[in-house]
């Protein structure tokens, strides 16, 4: 076959042909479509797509979305990964914040996050300058442990400059908010859907006042100082609270199906289920993380007739701790999905009684989801025995990793990172890797020991 080879003439004109392939087709776009592909981009690079072509210069100015988070910085200072202090990186992060907030020029802001230790400095400034649907304020300290330094306050002075009609989400961590400041927001707040609260000191006493038509989704968290919750709120239809139980009065909350528990909180409502036997009837999705209580004894649950959703977090020390989270399966007639989650500090005590049988068969249950699974005879023979009392089980999900390091480290425990877990991870990675992988090697061992319908997945 002979091989012709192209004149120069021809070579030029496939040239040109392969530029009309190449052209800037995205610079053709509205404007409108444009700034909504920028406001899905990190905010660190969006300013620099100003040096694609003069059109693009000013674009970023109007995006929808000021992300100002830098929480990577505070996690490199806090484990000697970086050398400048934190002096020089707040230093850095508020001339940041001051300088893309002077150049922006959108009236209305989807989504506004600040996330950085800053000492107490004072951001009020930067709240009124725009209408904003999401704003979450994060101030996670830098610092090991509780901590007692300068916190952000938000007042009720503050909320009277702003426009907060738009306001559909607020999320305050380490921010110190009252009550009065709380019940004002909701009052001012007409769309607003979701509100969380973590770690206020000032935070005592919260009333949730009624009738709040759009308020779905209520978090609060670590608030030590907790002592009565009023809710009144007719859609509400999720609730989360760690800490201490307090004195909590539900007068008008018809749609409250999802109940996320943690702490001292969760321990109560184990032990005195029967008390709140009315709402535990008609919830579609419990949350319970009973990590930090230690050893206990399930004690009996009413029934969850409309549960569809479990979450259990569980000290994986104690045998019997364990077994008694799978008697609860018993108590859900309709669970589709349970959720198991093991917080281990040391080994699990004890072997796992070999001639226990499950009493009952679930009629519903089709979905186990096993995190924190370290591969030892006890988790095993967990994962058989819940897995047996399942007639139409279909899939089992195994997670190796540490259930908290899979969780929102950065506020949700009070402090931020979860110690000594996290420093293990950071500072021994190898140690870590090898043991989750021995994890993983050992779950296989479920696949000879599973009824054949049931889908075995390892993470």
């Amino acid at each position: 076959m002979a091989i012709v080879n192209p004149s120069g003439h021809e070579l030029e004109k496939r040239f040109d042909k392969a530029l009309t392939y190449l052209e800037d087709r995205i610079s053709d776009l509205p404007n409108d479509v444009l700034i909504s592909i920028l406001s899905r981009l990190p905010l660190v690079g969006v300013a620099e797509t100003g040096i694609l072509s003069h059109r693009w210069r000013y674009l970023w100015r109007f995006t929808s979305n000021l992300d100002f988070d830098k929480m990577s910085t505070l996690c490199d200072i806090r484990f000697g990964l970086s050398s400048n202090s934190i002096e020089f990186e707040r230093k850095k992060f508020v001339n940041w914040v001051n300088q893309v907030l002077e150049l922006h020029q959108a009236s209305t802001i989807d989504a506004f996050r600040v996330c950085f230790d800053l000492d107490g400095f004072d951001v009020s400034g930067w709240l009124d300058r725009k209408r904003v649907k999401m704003l979450q304020l994060n101030f996670t300290h830098c610092g090991q442990w509780y901590y007692s330094g300068n916190r952000y306050a938000l007042r009720t002075n503050v909320l009277t400059k702003h426009r907060l009609d738009s306001l559909t989400c607020l999320c305050l961590k380490f921010v110190e908010v009252t009550g009065k400041v709380v019940e004002e927001i909701l009052l001012k707040c007409p769309n607003l859907e979701a509100l969380s609260v973590v770690e206020s000191e000032s935070l005592k006493n919260l009333k949730v006042p009624g009738p709040l038509l759009k308020l779905k989704r209520l978090e609060i968290r670590c608030c030590r100082q907790m002592t009565h919750i009023e809710i009144s709120a007719i859609n509400l239809v999720s609730l989360i609270y760690c800490g201490p139980w307090p004195s909590i009065c539900f007068s008008n909350v018809p749609r409250l199906v999802e109940v996320s528990l943690m702490s001292g909180a969760a321990y109560f409502l184990v032990n005195n289920a029967f008390c709140y036997s009315a709402y535990l009837s008609v919830l579609e999705k419990l949350v319970l993380h009973l990590e930090s209580v230690g050893y206990f004894r399930f004690p009996r649950f009413p029934v969850l007739g409309n549960l569809k959703h479990l979450e259990l977090m569980l000290d994986a020390w104690q045998v019997n701790t364990l077994f008694g989270s799978a008697s609860l399966l018993l108590e859900a007639p309709l669970l589709h999905t349970f959720v198991l989650k093991l917080w281990r500090n040391e080994k699990v005590a004890g072997t796992w009684p070999k001639r226990r049988k499950p009493r009952y068969k679930h009629q519903s249950f089709k979905v186990l989801e096993f995190c924190g699974f370290s591969g030892c005879d006890v988790d095993i023979a967990l994962a058989v025995f819940i897995a047996g009392h399942a007639v139409l089980l279909e899939k089992m999900i195994i997670d190796p990793r540490n259930p908290e390091l899979l969780e929102d480290c950065w506020g949700w425990d009070g402090w931020g990172w979860n110690y000594p877990e996290d420093y293990r991870r950071w500072q021994h990675p190898e140690d870590y890797r090898k043991d989750v992988e021995a994890a993983r090697c050992h779950a296989r061992q479920l696949e000879d020991k599973l009824p054949p319908q049931v889908q075995l997945v390892i993470l």
